[in-house]
């Protein structure tokens, strides 16, 4: 399916390019990059897991899409959700988050479509918005991204005088 394979190669891509910016896990260890999920977090399994294991991350979300003609593709919007964990005082974690902001951003304003999936047809709109989370909530830094992408739909085909979808 389209969409899926948009959000795999969402996740492949925004991997790539966070892979160098240094943050912390709750534990304090120093790590570079982020790990990145389709849709959600994980769910915790154990008593003993607790929600902080995920940090660094980025969620890459297939919120909605929509097609209004047969001839026109789908448009489908995604939410990159990013947290980390940063531990020091001078309240820089937010620059981690809008450098992470900031390169997913400049590429999808200099390339429309995410890496491999160019040949799959997949193109980012023009239309991309951020935001920063409202609220101190350090040692947590949170941010998102809302991208559109104009992803190809199945073209119908007449069989038998009667239209299907193929």
């Amino acid at each position: 399916m389209v969409p899926a394979g948009l959000q795999r190669d969402l996740k492949d891509l925004i991997t790539d390019l966070l892979k160098d910016i240094i943050s912390t896990k709750a534990d304090g260890e120093t790590v570079s990059g982020f790990t990145g999920y389709e849709q959600f977090l994980p769910v915790l399994k154990n008593d003993d897991d607790e929600p902080d294991q995920f940090f660094p991350y980025f969620i890459v979300r297939l919120d909605t899409g929509r097609t209004v003609a047969e001839e026109d593709p789908w448009t489908v919007n995604v939410l990159i959700l990013l947290g980390i964990h940063d531990e020091r005082t001078d309240n820089n974690g937010h620059y981690s988050i809008l450098t992470a902001i900031q390169r997913i951003t400049a590429f999808f304003c200099e390339e429309a479509s995410p890496g491999p999936s160019r040949f799959k047809g997949y193109r980012c709109l023009s239309e991309i918005n951020w935001a920063l989370q409202d609220e101190d909530t350090y040692p947590y830094y949170f941010g998102s991204i809302a991208l559109q992408f104009a992803l190809p739909k199945p073209r119908r085909k007449i069989s038998g005088g009667y239209y299907e979808f193929i």
